[in-house]
């Protein structure tokens, strides 16, 4: 049977799973692929007790702070079955902080690109043990987390967003980093295109190369360019995070646990998302509350950094490489 058949069919089949799911419930038989991350889940709960341990708080009185936190545990208490809304909840509690943050600036856009050029820059930078467990975060990133990003950046058909916010700075400036950037942005996309009908030479590639300027300082496109902590977080927050909770917000594609098409890489990327803005979200925590913690706070969070990441590369294992 040929594959446009099967996935044909595929798709026939899924849409009366979808409806008998919904005449059924609340009698309702999970999805397989729900059934396999609940699996996973069950696997590695029974070996390390959680697929997740959070950074301890302190208490603190301020409301807005305390917003956040509510947030973060309805994030936290999705995550056993629908990362999804883990990473949905956690964006609500960091858009909740961003009023902490950039006062003057009311558009989300430009408060992450100033985030990203000094808060986040900053602490990251300063502080040896956080920048190395932040690295090895940023190492881990799915290869489909990066196709789904370069997909994004080179989709011609509107106003193409994730290519803009990336590639300018504050208010759709420019800055010398900025400028490096859409160099970057596309040096890459005229090297491999985006040819669906030669994935492996072309959008795997560049998901690929991606990757490589997330986890590396220099990258070679023709010439040699620097990459810096803001360059790797104006990618990754601009590009990939913000894309995504746009996405999902705006209902762009289908629920991903009720679709054909979703595998455990699909769900280790919603996984991902949600580790990488909770981490990112603690930083503007500890920073704005920095009386609260202890003078190794930084290290003592690394400590759980690293601690999630291996149970995070445990969970999805090969499915974070594919």
């Amino acid at each position: 049977m040929k594959k446009g058949m099967i996935n044909y069919m595929a798709t026939v089949d899924f849409k009366e799973k979808r409806i008998d799911y919904i005449n059924n419930w609340p009698n309702s038989e999970p999805f397989e692929i729900e059934k396999k991350y609940y699996a996973i889940v069950d696997k590695v709960k029974q070996k390390r007790g959680t697929i997740f341990q959070p950074f301890r708080l302190v208490r603190n009185d301020d409301v807005i702070y305390n917003k956040t936190v509510s947030f973060m545990i309805e994030a936290l208490d999705q995550l056993n079955k629908y990362p999804n809304f883990s990473y949905e909840f956690l964006f609500k509690g960091y858009d909740c902080f961003l009023d902490k943050y950039y006062m003057s600036t009311l558009n989300i856009t430009d408060k992450n690109k100033k985030l990203c050029d000094n808060e986040w820059k900053n602490i990251i930078d300063s502080n040896g043990k956080l920048k190395i467990s932040i690295e090895k975060l940023l190492s881990v990133i799915p290869v489909k987390a990066c196709q789904y990003l370069y997909i994004r950046i080179t989709d011609h058909t509107g106003d193409n967003q994730p290519y803009k916010r990336i590639s300018t700075d504050i208010s759709g400036g420019s800055s010398n980093s900025s400028i490096k950037r859409k160099e970057i942005l596309d040096a890459i996309e005229k090297k491999y295109g985006s040819d669906y009908g030669n994935y492996a030479n072309s959008i795997r590639k560049a998901s690929l190369l991606y990757r490589y300027i997330l986890k590396n300082d220099i990258v070679i496109i023709n010439k040699s360019y620097a990459i810096t902590t803001d360059d790797k977080l104006n990618i990754l927050v601009s590009g990939f995070l913000y894309t995504l909770r746009n996405d999902i917000m705006h209902g762009s594609s289908i629920a991903i646990t009720k679709s054909s098409k979703t595998t455990l890489g699909t769900y280790a990327i919603d996984y991902y998302a949600f580790l990488v803005l909770y981490y990112l979200l603690l930083l503007l925590i500890i920073n704005c509350f920095s009386s609260d913690y202890s003078t190794d706070i930084y290290d003592i969070l690394a400590d759980n950094i690293i601690e999630n990441i291996n149970t995070y590369l445990e969970m999805f294992e090969k499915n974070i490489e594919n």
